[in-house]
């Protein structure tokens, strides 16, 4: 299971990282990433119901918490991850699903060797979205 100090609860916080961060995306999953000033790093896991009944939806999330606790360590601090199952992700099992989830934190530049790491923005830095939270950033009401 994935320890409560890793895990993304609040849905203020969950809206952040969708408005304000950057994602990657694959056949089973997306992931969304927001860099954060505290020295800590939380995985927060969405499984909508078009992955399935309340059954397959659980089991889904039950992998995605157990393949988040696999790769947290090598996962820097600084960041907040979430992860979203989507539908191809019911038919997953643990392998892929673990695969996929490292190859998409690769890319998104979260992967590291040192687990004393802190996360470094993407070489093509932060694209703001159109719309979003930079209207109020510039003084607009």
């Amino acid at each position: 299971m994935l320890p409560r100090e890793l895990r993304l609860r609040e849905s203020r916080c969950f809206q952040s990282v969708y408005r304000r961060g950057r994602s990657w995306s694959d056949l089973h999953l997306v992931v969304h990433t927001l860099p954060r000033p505290e020295p800590e790093k939380r995985f927060g896991l969405v499984v909508g119901k078009k992955v399935g009944g309340a059954v397959q939806r659980n089991r889904v999330r039950r992998l995605l918490r157990e393949a988040c606790r696999a790769l947290a360590p090598h996962v820097p601090v600084g960041v907040d991850v979430v992860v979203v199952a989507r539908v191809a992700a019911g038919a997953a099992s643990l392998a892929e699903l673990t695969a996929t989830m490292q190859s998409l934190f690769q890319q998104a530049g979260l992967w590291t060797e040192d687990p004393a790491a802190r996360y470094q923005m993407p070489a093509g830095g932060w694209k703001p979205r159109p719309g979003g939270a930079q209207k109020n950033l510039q003084g607009s009401p």
